[in-house]
């Protein structure tokens, strides 16, 4: 069997961006510093949900052969 694990699960970790470019002053408005957050968030979530999708694919495809 394959190695199968939660391991999507680190694209949440690209959540922490704003944080960093805040911290290195390159987002400096609240505008810019909203509009990463919202981007960052919709990018981790659009890619753990599609892990998670594969992941369940792959689980009820070994499950049935």
């Amino acid at each position: 069997m394959c190695d199968v694990g939660l391991r999507f699960t680190r694209a949440l970790r690209l959540m922490t961006i704003p944080d960093v470019l805040q911290y290195l002053n390159i987002l400096k408005t609240s505008n810019s510093i909203r509009l990463c957050q919202l981007v960052s968030t919709l990018i981790s979530v659009w890619f753990t949900g599609a892990g998670f999708v594969h992941l369940v694919s792959y689980l009820l495809t070994v499950s049935f052969v």
